[in-house]
């Protein structure tokens, strides 16, 4: 899933998102995230470089992790940052249209 992506799918139910507070946002990453192997380590591959051990700033018990694990808590992270850019990107083009 790209930018793009993410950014169609919240205008496709802005309606119901207007307002929120941002848990749709953490929901919608999590909703999002790959599941098989393949996939995970495809799309990490993928994703900004910044968000590369980003599991770290989670304190995330390291006792039951995997590398696998690691990389979707990484992709969780970079994820819903792209949700919380673009529904903010919206926000604006709505406020700028509302304001002309």
């Amino acid at each position: 899933m790209n930018y793009e992506d993410i950014k169609a799918e919240l205008l496709e139910i802005w309606d119901e998102l207007d307002g929120e507070d941002g848990r749709c946002m953490s929901e919608a990453a999590e909703s999002a995230l790959p599941v098989y192997y393949s996939d995970i380590i495809e799309q990490w591959t993928k994703m900004d470089s910044e968000f590369t051990d980003s599991w770290q700033e989670t304190g995330v018990d390291m006792e039951h992790q995997t590398i696998t694990s690691l990389m979707l808590i990484d992709l969780y992270m970079f994820i819903q940052s792209e949700y919380t850019r673009a529904y903010a990107e919206i926000q604006e083009e709505k406020e700028e249209a509302a304001n002309d």
